[in-house]
């Protein structure tokens, strides 16, 4: 894709979450379905955006997700997981910020 920014890769007990970053409007996109389907919990859809929060990142990037494995609750902790990797990726001063989050 050429306007990717970046990816991560994040693992939470056996759920996996590929995480790719798009220049955009902060939309979730999680194996093809929107944020709000996939995710019903409002908490979730919050503690997977967490790492955007830290950063002061909302809503400038749209987020692609490929997630497998566990539940709904570990997939959302392998997407926070994948997230941080990937803004971490992105930016390596984001790391000592989203580690305290930990």
């Amino acid at each position: 894709m050429a306007n990717e920014l970046t990816k991560g890769t994040g693992r939470r007990k056996t759920a996996v979450a590929h995480v790719r970053l798009i220049a955009g409007s902060g939309k979730w996109t999680i194996n093809g379905i929107d944020v709000e389907r996939y995710i019903p919990s409002e908490s979730l859809r919050a503690y997977i955006n967490q790492p955007f929060a830290m950063t002061d990142l909302v809503g400038k990037y749209a987020v692609l997700v490929s997630a497998k494995g566990g539940g709904i609750a570990g997939q959302a902790g392998a997407m926070r997981h994948a997230l941080s990797r990937a803004l971490c990726a992105m930016d390596a001063s984001y790391r000592e910020v989203l580690k305290k989050a930990r």
